[in-house]
């Protein structure tokens, strides 16, 4: 019997490579391990080819399983939404099912891809000076209800029965505690992280 034979490489391809690649053997390794639905999304998104998109259509299925995105500079960010109902398109392509048109914004938004203007600077708005806002528990949902009212201008405190911020993430601590969301769905859209360690959520 023959002694197995080395291991490939693994890519070592990372965001400090610069332009261009000229490490054929790493990319195209990366190329491998990399996530059909991200490829096929990044590739449209610059060749705007949907014939080229609608052939991979009949065989993605399933629940989203594309990566989470990195951190865009915002000059890019500006111009990603493209044509929205081609975006939508590829959407639904990449997930192997429609996307509704209202689901789109909130989409939008949780990807990054668009700058919400902060309440307090609607034009028109009323000031809410003098209106107190009590947020009870300080997990994850009451510190993103602490920026979004910073952000409407109002006056709040958050109260937490614990020590420490952190909510079910401060309170659970048994070994292998995690979350099945992957990790860039379980960022606030309005600080994006590009920067986790694994597809899914650890805890401490």
């Amino acid at each position: 019997m023959n002694a197995p034979g080395p291991k490939p490489a693994k890519a070592t391809l990372t965001s400090d490579c610069t332009l261009p690649i000229t490490d054929t053997a790493s990319l195209n390794g990366a190329l491998k391990d990399a996530n059909i639905p991200t490829l096929l999304m990044v590739y449209t998104t610059y060749s705007r080819n949907r014939a080229y998109l609608d052939r991979f259509a009949p065989y993605l299925r399933g629940i989203y399983t594309a990566e989470g995105p990195s951190d865009v500079p915002e000059d890019i960010a500006d111009d990603l939404p493209i044509e929205a109902d081609l975006l939508r398109h590829m959407m639904g392509v990449s997930v192997g099912e429609e996307v509704p048109e209202d689901q789109v914004p909130v989409l939008y938004d949780q990807m990054g891809f668009e700058r919400a203007v902060p309440r307090k600077d609607i034009p028109g708005r009323k000031d809410p000076a003098g209106f107190k806002v009590l947020v009870i528990s300080g997990g994850m949902t009451g510190i993103a209800a602490g920026v979004k009212l910073a952000e409407a201008g109002y006056d709040y405190t958050i109260i937490e029965k614990n020590a420490q911020l952190g909510g079910t993430w401060l309170e659970n601590r048994y070994p292998g505690v995690g979350l099945d969301t992957p990790s860039h769905f379980y960022s606030y859209s309005f600080e994006p992280n590009p920067d986790w360690s694994t597809y899914h959520p650890k805890g401490p």
